[in-house]
């Protein structure tokens, strides 16, 4: 291999990377002596960053048994207690599974594809999934069906029906911020006698602290859940029944052969799944709400069929009107700390509405959504006359549904 070569076709295509060094200091990044709002971390709910949350943590540990390294891999001893309890805390909320703690998001996943790829499963895996189940599928038998599509999905079951099959999917998706539809896929699993393995990695302690799978009631057969990211920690938990948590002790090659996270690390996450989160969880949802920004003419430009992620998309090049956006417009700085009921109550000046679109017993979630924030105390700016709409897009909401709503406006 011309490694050099490879480098310059890299630059060429723009995809050159880089290692940063940074400064973080709340919701807030400092690069090369610039501050910024810190959107890339999957920090979501500022664990990982808080000093206090820290201090705390340390005082309670001071006097106890727990060291900075492992030692050895878990198969030769664990060192200390803190890894069964941080998989009991599982166990104990999630029936008829169990745990089994990972190094990694990225080598759990890889792990269990490795294990269960022999000749007779096949893998169908979602369009958009994991690097980490893409690199493990490589070298096993597989098919991709298209992104969050229940129906390619339930094509490609019918068409290997004889086989047996392993479903992979994200629950959220971090790059589109998309859900996959769970409920559908579980409902399709069942039919066709697949099994289900879902990736929790994003959605896991964020907006729901179980997850996505728990919050609808969808039963995984396999969940991954991570606990860096909002759990704010190091290291990664597989559930499983318990006969494939054994197959996994004596098969799963980055378990085995890797030394286990720092009893440290393991008791970090003991601190943090232990501790009350519910207001930061009530905040994030609050940013989610009023992050993306659609004008009503974009909308109305779209057809019945296009898909939530083309519809984003589109809404690409008036993504700076989000949070950066909201800030220019009330004159504030922009931060994830931002009072939504300042945005709220600025923006009535500014022309702008709030519509939630989200759950609803009726057929029609959008529009019910719309019909009920037309009068909604969250905003004292009539929706007739609003230059611009803020869509809190939620549930299974389709585009049809909010062209629909947006028609209802004008109507009314």
């Amino acid at each position: 291999m011309d490694i050099l070569k490879e480098l310059e076709i890299i630059k060429e295509n723009n995809n050159h990377r880089s290692l940063k060094t940074a400064r973080i200091n709340g919701a807030n990044i400092e690069i090369d002596g610039k501050k910024a709002l810190n959107l890339a971390s999957n920090d979501y709910l500022g664990i990982a960053s808080d000093e206090s949350l820290r201090q705390s943590f340390l005082e309670q540990i001071a006097y106890k048994n727990i060291f900075f390294g492992a030692g050895a891999s878990r198969l030769i001893y664990s060192a200390g207690d803190e890894y069964e309890s941080l998989e009991s805390w599982f166990n104990e909320r999630f029936a008829n599974k169990k745990a089994l703690i990972f190094n990694s998001g990225y080598s759990a996943n890889f792990a269990f594809i490795s294990c269960f790829g022999g000749a007779n499963t096949l893998f169908l895996a979602d369009k958009l999934v994991h690097a980490s189940m893409i690199d493990a599928l490589k070298s096993a038998n597989f098919k991709r069906f298209k992104h969050n599509d229940a129906n390619d999905l339930a094509r490609l079951l019918e068409q290997n029906k004889d086989k047996q099959i392993i479903v992979l999917c994200e629950s959220l998706y971090s790059m589109d911020g998309d859900y996959a539809p769970l409920i559908q896929f579980r409902k399709l699993c069942d039919s066709f006698g697949a099994l289900l393995y879902v990736d929790e990695a994003h959605s896991f302690f964020a907006l729901n602290e179980l997850g996505e799978c728990d919050k609808q009631g969808v039963r995984a057969d396999f969940m991954l859940f991570t606990l860096s990211k909002a759990a704010g920690g190091y290291g990664a938990v597989l559930l499983a029944d318990e006969m494939t948590r054994d197959f996994l002790i004596n098969k799963a090659r980055a378990l085995i052969y890797s030394t286990a996270i720092a009893p440290v690390n393991a008791a970090w996450a003991n601190f943090v799944l232990n501790t009350d989160f519910s207001s930061r969880r009530e905040n994030l949802r609050k940013n989610v709400d009023s992050l993306i920004v659609i004008p009503n003419e974009q909308l109305l430009k779209t057809q019945d069929d296009i898909t939530m992620r083309e519809a984003y998309k589109l809404a690409d090049e008036v993504l700076h009107q989000s949070v950066v956006g909201i800030a220019d417009l009330i004159n504030k700085p922009a931060t994830m700390n931002l009072d939504f009921a300042d945005v709220q109550t600025t923006m009535k000046d500014q022309g702008f509405a709030h519509i939630g679109i989200g759950e609803s017993s009726d057929d029609n979630k959008a529009l019910t959504a719309v019909k009920n924030a037309v009068s909604s105390p969250l905003l004292e700016t009539s929706i007739e006359g609003a230059k611009n709409i803020i869509l809190n897009i939620s549930g299974n909401a389709t585009l049809a549904d909010v062209e629909e709503a947006t028609d209802y406006i004008y109507e009314e």
